[in-house]
């Protein structure tokens, strides 16, 4: 069975390092992501996401974020170098897939 969303309570658990959630059908990421300060690495890739959620951006510790795959658009070009910083780059126009 496939994730097509997070609960918000995700965020609760903010020793978490390590979250894989690649090949479901998640649409949207809650803003509490932004909560787990002590998240790694976070795999997402392919699944149905069009947006990250600012929440995303300021996580302190995050150093791998994995969206090949999604359907990430309309990104800044502040977001596609924060993506690159986090080896995660948005590719052409913010696709995230070839």
């Amino acid at each position: 069975m496939a994730f097509t969303a997070l609960p918000d309570e995700i965020g609760n658990h903010r020793k978490l390092e390590f979250l894989s959630l690649q090949f479901n059908r998640i649409t949207e990421l809650p803003s509490t992501l932004g909560n787990l300060n002590a998240l790694r690495d976070l795999l997402l890739s392919q699944n149905r996401l069009a947006i990250l959620p600012p929440s995303l951006y300021v996580l302190p510790n995050l150093i791998k974020l994995d969206i090949f795959g999604d359907r990430l658009c309309a990104l800044t070009e502040k977001e596609k170098a924060w993506l690159r910083a986090h080896e995660a780059d948005p590719g052409p126009d913010g696709q995230t897939y070839p």
